[in-house]
């Protein structure tokens, strides 16, 4: 076999395995479970005193690693205002927030522009209220200019695109860039 498709092949299953820090990422969450379950089992203890007991002791160990910052506590709240905010940008690692099984990702943004520029090759740049920063990577037109307070959907489109529907007009697809 050349030494050319070789290296592609390598190459290939060296992007589908997964990264060190994703595996950690899911260790550190089997870590965090194993340790609620572990404070939940002491209700299957049939005498009083044994399962006060059980349960002091699993909630010692547990407020030590809150405190540690091994484990977080975060509400549904949360996670959903993190997965908004990262709406647009490449996962950094922290698969709670990108995990689907775990209540689904984000669909779409609806936001407001801050301000809207042309670039050198007249594609549009815009700045979101909520401090994104998005760019145009197709070629179609805005019908009327987009200014300060105009309303914005971006939805998920095909292969992890982003489209962008500025004030109620046709769709344009773009980047998040910040």
């Amino acid at each position: 076999m050349p030494a050319r498709p070789l290296l592609h092949l390598v190459s290939a299953f060296a992007l589908l395995a997964p990264s060190p820090a994703l595996a950690a990422d899911r260790r550190a969450a089997a870590d965090q479970s194993q340790a609620i379950d572990t404070l939940l089992a002491c209700r299957k203890i049939a005498t009083s005193a044994d399962r006060l007991a059980c349960v002091d002791r699993e909630l010692d160990r547990l407020s030590a690693r809150i405190d540690s910052g091994s484990i977080a506590v975060v509400d549904k709240a949360q996670v959903e205002r993190q997965r908004r905010e990262q709406f647009g940008l490449a996962p950094r690692g922290s698969a709670i927030f990108a995990n689907e099984a775990n209540g689904g990702t984000v669909k779409e943004v609806r936001g407001a522009i801050a301000s809207a520029s042309t670039d050198a090759s007249g594609k549009w740049v815009f700045s979101l209220q909520d401090g994104s920063r998005w760019h145009q990577i197709d070629d179609y037109t805005i019908g009327s200019a987009p200014r300060a307070g105009t309303t914005v959907l971006i939805t998920r489109a095909a292969l992890n695109s982003f489209k962008m529907s500025v004030g109620g007009q046709p769709a344009i697809r773009v980047r998040r860039t910040g």
